[in-house]
């Protein structure tokens, strides 16, 4: 299996399963909560929904002031994979540069590549190293990740005012 060294990409997704763990456990918990007009576990539900917004901004900081890092450890994976492909030609590997060359529209690490083939019926097959391709996307779909994590965080935190409100008019009427 290819191993790169160092584990940038592995940290954020560890972040994110730690996170939707979480989650799935909060979500019992004020729902038991709620139903069972329960101070202690709403206040619990706060504090947890609180760390998984945590962890949302920091995911979002790490991504954003190591994204160099991590698109080097991407093009470092894409070139490991490419050249262990060449030497082994297995069939996850073979799987795996087939989709990153059709999905990208690129051929290989360099223009004149093994994988860049000149002629594919009567047409010419796109012949363009695949690091430029995946720099290009890395970076354009890094905004967009972006946009997208924004309303997470939101309704993050219309979540912990909701169960705010909630757990302070249960205690007014116990009281």
């Amino acid at each position: 299996m290819v191993n790169s060294g160092a584990p940038l990409p592995s940290t954020g997704v560890h972040i994110l399963i730690v996170a939707g763990a979480l989650t799935m456990a909060l979500g019992f918990l004020g729902c038991c909560g709620a139903v069972r007009e329960s101070p202690s576990m709403l206040g619990l539900f706060f504090f947890i929904l609180i760390i998984i917004f945590i962890l949302e901004v920091s995911a979002g900081i790490w991504a954003i002031t190591n994204s160099e890092k991590v698109l080097q450890n991407v093009e470092r994976f894409y070139n490991e994979t490419y050249y262990e492909h060449l030497n082994k030609k297995t069939g996850i590997l073979t799987k795996t540069i087939n989709l990153i060359h059709n999905t990208l529209h690129c051929c290989g690490p360099k223009k004149h590549s093994p994988t860049c083939q000149k002629k594919e019926g009567v047409s010419l097959k796109v012949r363009r190293s695949c690091y430029p391709v995946i720099r290009r996307l890395f970076k354009d779909k890094l905004e967009i990740i972006a946009l997208v994590g924004l309303p997470f965080g939101l309704l993050t935190i219309f979540g912990l005012a909701s169960s705010m409100v909630l757990f302070h008019t249960i205690r007014r009427h116990r009281m």
